[in-house]
């Protein structure tokens, strides 16, 4: 058969020092060949195969009932799988000559899903108070062995070498946070990061330490499957799960168990994006203003809107976006601007220096700024 190279064991024999100088190189530059004939097949190959005769344009499609976790499936070319880096391929999605492309997505949606569910007081005060905190940041602290205001300051030192130790550290938390919520045990996070799955575990329980109350949501949400069959997600659905669970087949019924927590936050979150967008259907926006919508990708909804109008449209989206939907976390949700998919300016830190989710002014510079 055809020689295969496996991805994560080249890469863990390189972050650990196994293999080195010429040996590295060559591992390296075949990762970095594999990722190219990845990403060739998955969309540069495919974009020119798709575009439309008669339009000259992609028309992707989007399925809206074909996952168990309610989340979409694209197709011809998949929308979800465009890499997300500035000026890449998403590049190839444009506005409209003389319109503008617009991104809302919604901040921090699967934590603020799990916080809203267990109901943690840590987690929750990162979200609600006068005197909210870095998620990723706390546990940060906690790996660290500081205090959160000594983290902090460590995040934002002059020396560059206490403020990059404490940025890796954040990012590993960041990723091991997600990996946690969604099952992930120690060895599984080692092998993602190339770290120790000591220090894998260790990032863990210090997850657990802070927000004790998230890893009593998981059992309870195990628990809620095994007796009801099904399981209740954040925005009245249900996600069934009974089939599996009195399967015969042992992994197939621990599967059901570890797809409860799981599916109540994927579901949970395609039923907020499904929710903004039944919104913009059931409003006068698609008839009385110049949005076109695009599509949904993961957390994020995208359109197109002409510049007369755009500031007041991208605000009335924006609380679609913003409206409740939880029990007690509010939702945010980021703005980015452009005149393509893959440029967009993003208005997180004007907006937040204001201390406000949205601002007409900075929106309407913004938009000045993109045809200046």
């Amino acid at each position: 058969g055809n020689p295969r190279t496996d991805d994560g064991a080249i890469d863990m024999a390189i972050k650990f020092g196994d293999v080195s100088g010429r040996e590295a190189e060559v591992l390296e530059a075949l990762l970095e060949m594999k990722s190219c004939n990845t990403r060739n097949a998955l969309y540069w190959s495919a974009i020119p195969v798709h575009i439309h005769w008669k339009t000259g344009k992609l028309h992707s499609e989007i399925i809206q009932s074909n996952t168990n976790t309610r989340r979409w499936t694209s197709s011809k070319i998949n929308l979800q799988q465009l890499e997300s880096s500035y000026g890449g391929v998403r590049s190839v999605i444009k506005a409209d000559p003389g319109y503008v492309f617009v991104s809302l997505d919604f901040s921090s949606q699967e934590v603020r899903q799990v916080a809203d569910y267990s109901k943690d007081e840590n987690l929750l005060g990162c979200y609600i108070g006068d005197n909210k905190r870095d998620t990723h940041s706390i546990v940060g602290a906690r790996v660290a062995g500081v205090t959160y205001e000594e983290f902090m300051a460590m995040r934002k030192s002059e020396d560059k070498e206490i403020e990059s130790k404490a940025a890796g550290i954040r990012r590993i938390s960041k990723v091991v946070l997600f990996a946690t919520l969604y099952g992930a045990a120690a060895g599984k996070i080692s092998e993602t990061l190339g770290i120790g799955e000591e220090e894998a575990q260790a990032y863990i329980d210090a997850i657990f330490g802070e927000f004790p109350e998230v890893k009593k949501w998981k059992s309870v949400s195990e628990d809620m499957a095994e007796r009801l069959g099904y399981v209740t997600l954040a925005g009245g659905t249900k996600r069934h799960l009974a089939k599996l669970i009195t399967s015969e087949d042992k992994w197939e019924a621990s599967k059901a168990l570890r797809q409860a927590g799981n599916a109540r936050i994927q579901g949970a979150g395609a039923n907020q994006v499904k929710t903004v967008m039944s919104k913009v259907w059931d409003s006068d926006l698609l008839d009385t203003t110049s949005l076109k919508w695009k599509f949904p990708c993961h957390d994020e909804v995208t359109f197109t809107v002409h510049p007369s109008d755009a500031t007041s449209t991208i605000g009335r989206v924006h609380q679609m976006m913003t409206a409740k939907f939880l029990e007690t976390v509010p939702s945010e949700s980021s703005i980015g601007v452009g005149l393509n998919y893959g440029q967009l300016n993003e208005l997180e830190k004007p907006l937040a220096a204001l201390g406000v989710g949205f601002d007409s002014g900075v929106v309407q510079k913004a938009i000045d700024d993109l045809f200046a």
